[in-house]
């Protein structure tokens, strides 16, 4: 699904270096690591928000260094990033008329049980609402990857392990491959298939995830 080729991204004086991961249709990757280590980052390159330095990135086979992957792609940040002016409903079904695709956004607020949120604005939502609204509009745009910077953050955790077993539900319903930033392990024990860990801009460790309920959070968090 995706391969990263010793990705490398330069933003300032920052560097992420040499990246190399190959992930697989269907995999869900927890990607962990200290504040301004480069998670974003490499979410970003993988979207099209960033451009590379250097290396590759390969998706379904194709090289998307250079190109934007339009419509393979749904990345969900932090802060949601949802649109103020626009109802829920018209948040959710911004990204397929950007495609000029015939998407209807109810669906997907169905999916994530949000449909009778349609029509309020985003101000009128809580913290968690907002949060499904935005994974609701990643995933009518049709993606085949659904890439997360720390969605569930601002919940408590057994909240953020609920939000992360309905996304795994999701992804299998969808065939999707999933890779989800997190500060917390066990936010994602029981649905992560494979674990990667960067620290200062490079890859410390990456595999199958491995006694997930016994894994500290990795010092310095």
């Amino acid at each position: 699904m995706i391969v990263l080729e010793a990705l490398t991204v330069v933003a300032g004086r920052f560097r992420l270096e040499e990246i190399s991961l190959p992930i697989r249709p269907g995999d869900y990757w927890a990607v962990m690591g200290p504040s301004r280590a480069g998670k974003t980052i490499l979410l970003e390159t993988i979207a099209g928000v960033r451009e590379a330095a250097s290396g590759r990135i390969l998706i379904d086979g194709t090289d998307m260094t250079d190109r934007h992957p339009q419509g393979k792609v749904g990345l969900v940040y932090q802060d949601y990033a949802l649109f103020p002016h626009m109802t829920v409903r018209e948040n959710v079904g911004f990204g397929p008329r950007m495609q000029h695709r015939d998407a209807d956004p109810d669906e997907s607020l169905r999916l994530l049980g949000i449909e009778h949120l349609a029509d309020r604005l985003p101000g009128a939502l809580s913290g968690g609402e907002q949060q499904r609204v935005a994974i609701a509009r990643a995933l009518a745009a049709g993606p085949r990857v659904l890439l997360l910077d720390e969605p569930f953050s601002v919940l408590d955790q057994e909240t953020r392990q609920a939000c992360a077993t309905m996304i795994s539900e999701i992804a299998r319903e969808r065939k999707l491959t999933v890779v989800q930033v997190t500060h917390h392990p066990a936010e994602v024990c029981g649905v992560a298939t494979h674990l990667a860990e960067i620290r200062e801009g490079r890859l410390i460790r990456a595999g199958p995830v491995a006694g997930c309920l016994n894994l500290p959070d990795p010092p310095g968090l």
